[in-house]
C-alpha cells in the first residue's frame, strides 16, 4: 500500500515539474526502505522470539520476548518429517523443517529459519526411531 501511495505521489509530482530527477530518486530510496522495514519487522520479531532444543526424546519450542509459551512435543509421537526451503530460504542458508505428530495439541509442529534444516531433520528422525524401537506399541501386540 505504501508502495502505491509512493508511487503515485512521485508520478504527480514528476508531472508537474516542481521536483528535481535527484529529488524523485531520494523520494523513491525512501520509499523502497520504509516499506522494506515494515516487512522486515515482524520477521525478525519473529525470529528473535523462538528458540528451539531437541533433545533424545522430545522437540521444546519457546515461544515469546516478554510472556513465554514453551510447547514440547515428544518425539515417538511424529509421524513425518519434512524439509521445505524457499529461494530466500536457500540465500540466507537457512530452512523450515516440518514435523507431523500424533499429538493432540500439535498436530504440525513447524521449526522455522534455522540453520543446517536437513541435519536437523536427521537428528529428529534418528530420534524418533531410537524412541519407537525402546517402546511398546499397543497396535504391536
Amino acid at each position: 500500500m505504501a508502495n502505491v501511495f509512493f508511487a503515485a505521489l512521485i508520478g504527480w509530482l514528476a508531472s508537474t515539474r516542481k521536483w528535481e530527477l535527484s529529488w524523485v530518486i531520494w523520494t523513491v530510496l525512501g520509499g523502497v526502505l520504509v516499506s522494506g522495514l515494515i516487512l522486515l519487522i515482524p520477521v525478525f520479531l519473529r525470529i528473535i522470539s523462538r528458540r528451539y532444543r531437541l533433545t533424545s526424546q522430545r522437540l521444546f519450542i519457546e515461544r515469546g520476548i516478554l510472556s513465554q509459551t514453551i510447547d514440547q512435543t515428544e518425539l515417538i509421537r511424529v509421524d513425518d518429517v519434512r524439509v521445505e526451503k524457499t529461494f530466500i530460504d536457500r540465500v540466507f542458508g537457512v530452512g523450515t523443517v516440518s514435523l507431523l505428530s500424533t499429538d493432540v495439541s500439535d498436530r504440525l509442529v513447524v521449526i522455522e529459519g534455522i540453520d543446517n534444516a536437513e541435519r536437523v531433520a536427521e537428528a529428529v528422525r534418528s530420534n524418533m526411531r531410537t524412541q519407537r524401537g525402546k517402546a511398546l506399541f499397543v497396535e504391536n501386540l
